[in-house]
């Protein structure tokens, strides 16, 4: 519970002894001369902020779509395939067998890709169990396997972005080697939420799952005063700048405040799309109560009439999204991220439904493949080197006889 001088200030001012204690004191002896107006439980919640998922790189990206026990089949297929396929063939030497053997396995693995030609169905020399053993694996690995499975998958693999693994629950960060931070605002300077947790250790010092949550809590939490220099913390924060704190900002990193506290901070980050802001899944222990009371006199009671008529009205919840909006509004303002107001003013109010920026695919993405082929062309081309020496090597005698010449008469020339 707090007074009315920490109401904006939640968690980093929590007067827990003090402010209740005289609130309710004034409450209980004196009800003929305090009156409460409203009560208002807020939680203390936690946001992860971290770096955006990017898409997946590497040869990897290109195995998920399948699981390693398929592309185990598929390759001992392959093998097996190919191994059947010698039993009608009679070649002599062993240099022989294994030339068969490899263009038996790449003309298997050309059915595979889809790439089915005359030559690909020789494999088993017009044998007669070669057919069903050729019309299955066209149509479970050819069709099936790669034209439907790994082919209706790859794209969303190269594309799509895996969501980072944070925890969502106070035992589980705690537990987490992510920093915890908690902040002051531009207001207040002060923080007392280590404190309170060491009030909460002190008053319950029985062996509880919640006493170590405490304990473990206050020694992983770490207080950032923005109260001096707010501006350049936040520019800091939206920028990635070299950090102001033992806490690194550019890391993963939790920030464990009341909505209402951090929310200007959160939503900043949002609307600048530096990072990722991941919400909690449940809210914390911690609670902050805030007591509004008043001196019973004339006007009291109307007051508190009109009051709850516009509670009633709704208009509460709209007043609270209200605040929130025009205090990111002017601190984007403040810091000099006026860009950043039309967005978050669409983003609130519906007009649009995602704010989000697709990055364009990487030649990351595709680099390993890149390189695969490259390779293979240049096996190949020296494959076709090696074939056609015999007329390759008459036309370039040729070619660099002629250019000798020329260069020879040029030289005469001069």
């Amino acid at each position: 519970m707090v007074s009315n001088y920490h109401s904006d200030n939640p968690v980093h001012a929590i007067v827990l002894q003090a402010s209740i204690s005289v609130t309710l004191s004034f409450l209980i002896d004196e009800p003929r001369l305090i009156a409460s107006f409203s009560v208002e439980f807020q939680y203390v919640k936690f946001s992860v902020v971290t770096q955006y998922p990017n898409a997946l790189e590497g040869m990897n990206a290109f195995l998920l779509p399948l699981e390693d026990t398929v592309w185990v089949g598929v390759l001992v297929s392959c093998v097996v395939i190919s191994i059947v396929a010698q039993l009608g063939k009679h070649c002599t030497g062993l240099l022989a067998t294994i030339k068969a053997f490899g263009l038996d396995a790449l003309n298997v693995t050309v059915i595979l890709l889809g790439q089915v030609n005359s030559d690909s169905m020789k494999i088993f020399n017009k044998r007669a169990y070669g057919i069903p053993i050729t019309l299955v694996w066209i149509f479970f690995g050819g069709n099936v396997i790669m034209d439907n499975l790994y082919n209706g998958s790859i794209f969303s693999y190269l594309s799509a972005t895996k969501p980072p693994i944070v925890p969502r629950r106070l035992a589980d960060l705690i537990d987490s080697n992510i920093p915890i931070i908690t902040l002051s605002s531009f207001k207040h300077y002060n923080s007392a939420l280590k404190a309170l947790t060491a009030i909460y250790v002190d008053r319950w010092k029985t062996a509880n799952l919640s006493t170590q949550l405490f304990i473990q809590l206050d020694s992983k939490l770490v207080f950032i005063n923005v109260y001096v220099s707010y501006v350049k913390f936040m520019k800091t924060v939206l920028t990635l700048g070299v950090p102001t704190s033992t806490v690194d900002r550019s890391q993963t990193y939790a920030i464990l405040d009341i909505s209402s506290e951090f929310n200007v901070y959160t939503d900043l980050v949002k609307t600048h799309g530096s990072r990722l802001v991941i919400d909690a899944l449940e809210d914390t222990p911690f609670v902050l109560v805030t007591v509004d009371v008043g001196y019973r006199n004339c006007l009291h009671g109307l007051f508190a009439r009109k009051l709850d008529q516009l509670k009633a009205s709704g208009i509460e919840f709209k007043w609270a999204k209200l605040e929130r909006m025009i205090s990111v509004a002017y601190v984007s303002r403040w810091i000099g991220y006026p860009d950043n107001l039309t967005g978050y003013h669409l983003e609130n109010t519906g007009s649009i439904s995602s704010l989000s920026k697709e990055d364009p695919v990487s030649i990351k993405m595709v680099e390993s493949i890149f390189i695969l082929c490259s390779i293979l062309q240049v096996v190949s081309f020296i494959s076709f080197a090696i074939e056609f020496r015999h007329k390759l090597i008459p036309v370039l005698k040729c070619i660099v006889l002629k250019i000798v010449d020329w260069y020879k008469c040029e030289l005469f020339s001069i």
